[in-house]
């Protein structure tokens, strides 16, 4: 895998999970598919620091940890 396919990826993730966020009500499984897709996201996030590009979780949380 190519950093460029884990950043397309996420972005897919992203869009979807927005996309559910917009949707009128809620239901527990809507919420549990919700999670499992921000963990997918995040996954791929990891992936990308794997594949030599940028573990955007690990910025995240540098950024946290830098602010405090």
């Amino acid at each position: 895998m190519t950093v460029e396919v884990a950043r397309e990826i996420r972005a897919y993730l992203t869009k979807i999970i927005n996309r559910l966020n917009d949707c009128v009500g809620g239901s527990r499984e809507r919420s549990l598919a919700i999670t499992k897709l921000q963990e997918g996201r995040m996954w791929m996030g990891m992936e990308m620091g794997n594949v030599g590009g940028e573990d955007l979780n690990a910025k995240r949380d540098k950024e946290i940890m830098e602010s405090k």
